[in-house]
């Protein structure tokens, strides 16, 4: 195919299609055209005197579209940036933890750090917060968050810091967030947390034989018993403030059992006015293929409820009927479906979507005072992008969030350029390193993605979906 006329050919039930990624629009085709379309995309016709290529040509589709350069469109703005637009920093108040769960990043089983009893010193965490708070003039938000290990272990180095940010804000809303596996909260901890208006994330997996399967204390005794004491200890004491700030976190592992969790979140009356989250074991980095290898019930299952999730957002069944599990991909689902409209030419110069700016919305400070784009990447040396001493490594932050470059070549050529979502937290790393050979390991899985992607909206719309008008 000539690299200047790309796409993707595919079919649905009722149709044939093409993906284009000069406009970035899937185009609904004839079956010659199809068949044609897929001789050209195989490298068996060409392009240049083709009938059908001329055709949509001269409806906009399918014109070249030569992407020359694989950049970062915020490079030339980046230390501006980071200079003046720092809007969050996570503090790694503890690298230990009460619990040992079977699928931590940080037991052992993953290329990362492991479990320390290292506590964040608090001078160290009142420089990190000068250092967002006198760089973040142009963001209207400032969130300090508090991570670990369990960061309430570190309780009362919390609430000096949450002070001395109180003391230290100027001009700009200031909010408090944290990830905790809410096995020790008191009286004075939950009183806090509501003062203070925290946005509070509590990591659950369900049901106890979901949850207890992996979520244990280094005894190897279960703790969803104590967790969900103390949630509907909290329920009980602040109602309003876990209904408002209080959301949930589940992490689907291979022992999860998807009929029994499902159904907990659904009767359970402590979580009916509150949000759930739903997030597959992490898979990148992993030492062990046992740790993110699903079972088929498991993905039958999965397969199933999103098979109610389209057939709702169709207007045929009631959301009612479709599972926590999967109702939140409804998000991603009109994102797409509002991108795929706007029909937008491609530029010359482009790069994957999944890079974010490092260090301007999640600027991640461990124990030691090193910084990394968030709180997902491994904590090795080729993802830290500078430290408190010296400020932010802007060579290296160029680098992450370039990512694309590693395989420049690739990219100009890949019809799911437009729709990729690789970033550094996706990338296996060889040798605590990254290169192309890591960077390209991983394309066939978000080629498969995308085209699935693009296989869902395009269904959906042949069976009645449109985009709800608080969508518009």
């Amino acid at each position: 195919m000539d690299n200047q006329i790309i796409f993707k050919c595919f079919q649905t039930p009722k149709g044939c299609y093409l993906y284009d990624r000069y406009s970035n629009s899937v185009i609904r085709v004839n079956t010659e055209q199809y068949d044609e379309l897929v001789k050209i995309e195989a490298g068996l016709a060409d392009p240049s005197s083709n009938h059908v290529i001329n055709e949509l040509q001269e409806k906009g589709i399918c014109l070249p579209g030569e992407v020359e350069d694989i950049l970062h469109p915020s490079t030339p703005f980046l230390s501006h940036l980071l200079q003046h637009r720092i809007s969050d920093v996570i503090l790694q108040v503890t690298q230990n933890c009460n619990l040992r769960c079977g699928y931590c990043v940080y037991g052992g089983n993953y290329k990362n750090r492991t479990h320390s009893p290292k506590t964040m010193d608090f001078e160290l965490a009142k420089k990190a917060i000068d250092f967002g708070m006198e760089r973040s003039q142009e963001s209207s938000n400032f969130v300090v968050s508090f991570y670990g290990g369990e960061p309430l272990l570190a309780f009362d180095l919390i609430k000096k810091c949450v002070a001395y940010a109180k003391e230290n804000i100027q001009g700009k809303e200031l909010h408090f967030n944290m990830t905790t596996n809410g096995t020790l909260f008191t009286s004075e901890i939950m009183d806090f947390l509501v003062e203070n208006n925290f946005q509070l994330l509590i990591s659950l997996d369900g049901d106890r034989e979901s949850h207890d399967a992996n979520r244990v204390f280094k005894s190897g005794k279960g703790s969803f018993d104590l967790i969900m004491q103390n949630v509907r200890n909290f329920k009980a004491r602040h109602p309003s403030y876990v209904a408002e700030r209080v959301q949930f976190n589940t992490v689907i592992n291979p022992k999860t059992n998807p009929s029994c969790f499902d159904e907990f979140f659904s009767v359970s009356a402590v979580f009916q006015d509150t949000h759930i989250m739903f997030n597959e074991v992490a898979s990148s980095n992993v030492k062990e293929d046992s740790l993110v290898s699903f079972s088929e019930n498991y993905r039958i299952k999965r397969k199933f409820e999103f098979l109610k999730l389209f057939i709702s957002m169709s207007g045929k069944l009631d959301e009612s009927y479709v599972s926590r599990l999967v109702i939140d991909s409804k998000r991603s689902y009109y994102d797409l479906y509002k991108e795929l409209r706007l029909h937008a030419p491609i530029a010359n110069v482009m790069h994957p979507q999944g890079p974010c700016i490092p260090g301007i919305a999640r600027l991640f400070v461990n124990v030691n005072g090193e910084f990394f784009p968030c709180e997902r990447v491994p904590e090795l040396a080729y993802a830290c992008i500078g430290n408190i001493s010296n400020g932010f490594d802007i060579e290296r932050i160029k680098q992450i969030m370039n990512i694309g470059r590693l395989s420049e070549k690739e990219c100009k050529s890949c019809w799911a350029l437009r729709l990729c979502s690789s970033c550094l937290n996706d990338i296996e790393c060889h040798d605590c390193t990254i290169d192309c050979q890591s960077k390209l390991s991983g394309c066939g899985v978000r080629k498969k993605v995308a085209l699935s992607n693009l296989f869902d909206i395009t269904a959906l719309s042949e069976n009645g979906f449109e985009l709800p008008l608080e969508e518009e």
